[in-house]
């Protein structure tokens, strides 16, 4: 996914191959310029906005995403904190120091949250690709403009008045109806609904030569998402009908149904 997306965003084929050769001759995975980073927030607000800190990495800018990555806006180049910002202390600056490589640290300030420009993703546990290397993949990509922020930006003076308290206890989590999504027939059959948006998308993209920006790509790529949420909390898919037909499922064979019975005893 990564390599369509960074020739979606610039990244010419013979950068992309010569990074592949690089990762493949590096003498050991440390060397390797990228890595999965686990996803935190800034714990003291004090990044300034748009920005990520990595420690243990000395870098000025990342290419970072989150997979799925299938739409060319999941990509983003951030920029680094190297030194201790202004509002924060030197203790707080010395503790974010010491942490161990393998996260990356979100700023908390600015309009909208800066993980959600990045291949839609939150922190609650998602990984993030991030890649360093600069002659071969920062210096060639250029970043689409993010989607629109789904939640509109409001002044202090338009910010809604906090909701009255109520003694009203809160709704309990129906386990038993999400047990039984999860163990549905339907919901067997949507996961492999899955597999074939993503090869139909993998396929469109190859083939087309506007690759992830084909229109028709874009709709798969939805799809694809949406079908991805749909397997763990249902909802419907929409794709047009000409694309339908790409991926249109055949039956469950006797053997998945025996496999979802079997499955479904062994949970209870």
């Amino acid at each position: 996914m990564v390599l369509r997306l960074w020739r979606a965003l610039g990244v010419p084929a013979q950068a992309v191959q010569a990074y592949l050769d690089l990762v493949s001759r590096a003498p050991s995975p440390s060397l390797v310029p990228h890595a999965s980073l686990s996803g935190v927030a800034d714990p003291f607000a004090s990044l300034p906005a748009g920005t990520v800190l990595v420690p243990g990495l000395s870098t000025t800018r990342l290419f970072v995403t989150r997979f799925p990555c299938v739409k060319p806006a999941d990509g983003r180049l951030l920029p680094v904190v190297n030194a201790k910002p202004p509002s924060m202390t030197q203790e707080q600056w010395e503790w974010l120091q010491q942490l161990p490589f393998g996260l990356i640290i979100f700023s908390v300030r600015g309009d909208r949250p800066l993980p959600e420009i990045c291949g839609s993703g939150d922190l609650d546990g998602d990984l993030y690709f991030a890649c360093w290397h600069e002659e071969l993949v920062l210096s060639h990509v250029r970043p689409r403009e993010p989607p629109p922020n789904p939640r509109p930006t409001l002044r202090a003076s338009q910010a809604p008045a906090p909701a009255p308290r109520t003694s009203t206890p809160a709704p309990r989590l129906d386990l038993a109806s999400a047990y039984n999504h999860m163990a549905s027939r339907e919901t067997l059959h949507g996961n492999r609904l899955v597999g074939r948006l993503f090869r139909a998308w993998e396929g469109l993209v190859a083939q087309r030569a506007a690759g992830m920006d084909d229109p028709d790509a874009l709709l798969l790529a939805d799809a694809y998402l949406q079908a991805l949420t749909s397997a763990k909390h249902g909802g419907d898919i929409g794709l047009p009908p000409h694309l339908r037909a790409m991926v249109a499922l055949p039956p469950l064979s006797a053997e998945d149904d025996l496999d979802w019975r079997h499955g479904l005893r062994a949970q209870r």
